[in-house]
C-alpha cells in the first residue's frame, strides 16, 4: 500500500458533524429498509423467482426488457421533439426485437452466452487487471 499524508485529514473528516450526520442518516435508512413492507415483498418475489428454471427467468427478463423498450418508444413518439431524447427510435426497436427473440428461444441464449463476445471480453479484462495488480 502506498503511504500517504492524509491520515490526520481523514481522522478529522470522520469526526466531523457532517460525517456523523451522514452516518446517522445511513443507519436510519438501513434500519427502516430492513423492516419495510416493500423489502419483504421483494424478498418474497426473489424467493419465488429462484424456483424458476433458467430458461423461464431469462424469458421473463427478456419480456420485461421488450415491454419497457416498446413503452419507452411509444412515450417518446408522443413527446414533442424538443423534449424527446436523442436516442434513436431504431435503436429502441432493435433492443425490443432482440429481447423478443431471447424470450422466444431462451435456451439458445443460455447455450450461446458462455461463448459470446461480451463474456470473452469481460474475462479478458478481468484477467488483464488481475495480472496487473500482482
Amino acid at each position: 500500500m502506498i503511504p500517504h499524508d492524509f491520515d490526520p485529514l481523514t481522522a478529522t473528516a470522520l469526526e466531523s458533524r457532517l460525517w456523523l450526520a451522514a452516518r446517522a442518516a445511513t443507519h436510519a435508512v438501513a434500519v427502516a429498509w430492513s423492516g419495510a413492507k416493500v423489502v419483504a415483498t421483494i424478498r418474497g418475489l426473489n424467493d419465488e423467482l429462484r424456483g424458476w428454471t433458467v430458461a423461464a427467468r431469462i424469458s421473463g427478463a427478456a419480456i420485461a426488457v421488450a415491454t419497457a423498450t416498446l413503452t419507452h418508444f411509444v412515450l417518446l413518439s408522443m413527446a414533442p421533439r424538443y423534449v424527446a431524447s436523442g436516442l434513436s427510435s431504431a435503436w429502441l426497436i432493435v433492443v425490443a426485437a432482440t429481447a423478443v427473440m431471447v424470450a422466444l428461444a431462451p435456451m439458445a441464449f443460455v447455450r450461446a452466452w458462455p461463448g459470446s463476445r461480451f463474456v470473452r471480453t469481460f474475462r479478458w479484462l478481468v484477467n488483464r487487471f488481475q495480472n496487473n495488480d500482482e
